[in-house]
């Protein structure tokens, strides 16, 4: 059985540190215990606690390193969509992309901060990217429902702000 994403990832790192809890109340219980029933020095038993901590940590944030990593590029060929946001309009080319294939949209500015907003058909956001100028963002994203997707800039950008709005098309594939 193979865990994989946020979940097997939370089930790794429990698993982990449970395991080294368990060794850790060991050596700390033999430690305290002391060969002769004795209680050892206090720095013995704070060196401990300390230990069984960074090897708690370590074992969690190793355990999230897969999981975490960046996704790896897909050989899956992808549209290609330029947006281009400026004083409260966009352009979007081309204005359609097809459903249930991989999109990849460069988006930029070209005076100062906006965003790239999407809404689905039924109103509800399904990403936004930062419009920078002079920096190019890379987003990639399948539609799998055609229809008409609403794209609306998120970031406060002047008096024109609540109008920069506007719509693209996502068809059925042929």
């Amino acid at each position: 059985m193979r865990l994989e994403g946020p979940d097997g990832a939370w089930i790794s790192a429990l698993g982990i540190s449970l395991l080294l809890l368990g060794a850790a109340f060991g050596i700390l219980w033999r430690a305290l215990r002391g060969a002769r029933g004795d209680l050892p020095r206090p720095w013995v038993a704070r060196g401990l606690w300390l230990g069984l901590f960074a090897l708690l940590g370590l074992g969690l944030n190793l355990s999230s390193l897969r999981w975490a990593q960046a996704e790896r590029p897909q050989a899956e060929e992808a549209s290609t969509v330029e947006v281009v946001a400026w004083t409260w309009n966009y352009r979007i080319v081309p204005r359609s992309v097809p459903a249930d294939t991989p999109v990849v949209f460069r988006v930029s500015s070209l005076d100062t901060l906006h965003s790239f907003g999407v809404y689905d058909p039924h109103g509800r956001l399904l990403f936004t990217v930062m419009a920078m100028p002079g920096h190019e963002e890379r987003l990639r994203f399948r539609f799998t429902e055609p229809g008409r997707y609403t794209a609306r800039c998120l970031e406060y950008c002047g008096v024109g702000h609540g109008r920069m709005v506007t719509e693209f098309l996502v068809e059925r594939r042929k």
